[in-house]
């Protein structure tokens, strides 16, 4: 299996809809590392809070940054990432980071006699 290092991605971008993410890349094993080449990918994961049920957002991804789209700006998420190498074996997974909205904040008062 592969090992990934335990930290939280980065947000290296952010709009209301969209946002970047940056993260350290995977290490290979002692044993994976004797191979020529293990071609290996990350995927995200995504979880709308409050829940905490990870669907995949995003696979096959070559790189260790990746622009996320299509975000509701009234909702919260978090989101992790997982290394995959050898047809499906996938990492545990780096902590997952929380993207919490801005919500509308509405003042009012009364004129006081």
């Amino acid at each position: 299996m592969p090992s990934f290092p335990l930290t939280t991605p980065l947000i290296t971008d952010l709009s209301e809809e969209s946002t970047r993410l940056a993260w350290r890349p995977m290490q290979l094993t002692p044993e994976s590392s004797k191979r020529r080449h293990t071609p290996h990918t990350y995927r995200l994961e995504i979880a709308e809070l409050p829940s905490k049920d990870w669907i995949p957002l995003a696979s096959d991804i070559p790189d260790t940054s990746h622009y996320i789209h299509g975000l509701n700006p009234e909702k919260d998420y978090m989101i992790r990432v997982r290394a995959e190498i050898d047809h499906g074996v996938l990492s545990e997974p780096t902590y997952p980071i929380t993207l919490r909205r801005a919500k509308g904040i509405s003042i009012e008062w009364e004129k006081y006699p």
